[in-house]
């Protein structure tokens, strides 16, 4: 384990306990409309979807104190042509990771957020769905921990996102 997953580890086990709450003072991050997203971690905020905690990545936009999400469903598929079942490589993550599709791969409506199965094997994967362009990529490979893609609907949230305390977007 890494430690970036030692930091995400702890950081979702404080939250699952109850140690680090908005109340307490912890970093919270905000939508552009004033939504809650989810406490903020070192590289991820921590979201609650459908009663499950997630991990969503976050970025700062350059210059300025607002983070935004970024493009991570990156898809393979058992097809040369990115079309039928979507895989996502599963590394085991204490707290699942849930991404951001953007650009609408093949069936999909785009601007969703998906998670990985709860089955892992092997899959000899022909095509790979590039989320930062939004395009398909005839590419072989084989993996031992590939797991169905798992829809999670549209993305609720809406950047730029920016960090508070109670959500003003003054400098607290």
């Amino acid at each position: 384990m890494n430690i970036k997953h030692l930091t995400t580890a702890a950081a979702a086990l404080a939250i699952l306990g109850g140690a680090a709450r908005a109340d307490q003072g912890a970093l919270q991050l905000y939508d552009a409309q004033g939504h809650l997203v989810g406490q903020l971690g070192e590289f991820d905020a921590f979201i609650t979807l459908n009663g499950n905690l997630y991990e969503l990545e976050v970025q700062r936009d350059s210059g300025t104190r607002y983070l935004s999400t970024f493009p991570t469903a990156n898809f393979w598929y058992t097809s040369t042509t990115c079309t039928g079942q979507r895989y996502l490589l599963d590394y085991g993550e204490v707290t699942p990771k849930v991404y951001y599709e953007a650009a609408a791969s093949p069936g999909s409506r785009g601007h969703q957020l998906w998670t990985y199965g709860n089955s892992v094997s092997t899959i000899n994967a022909n095509s790979y769905w590039y989320a930062y362009g939004g395009y398909c990529i005839p590419f072989a490979w084989s993996f031992g921990n590939g797991t169905p893609a798992v829809d999670l609907g549209d993305m609720r949230f809406y950047p730029p996102y920016y960090v508070s305390r109670n959500g003003s977007h003054g400098g607290d």
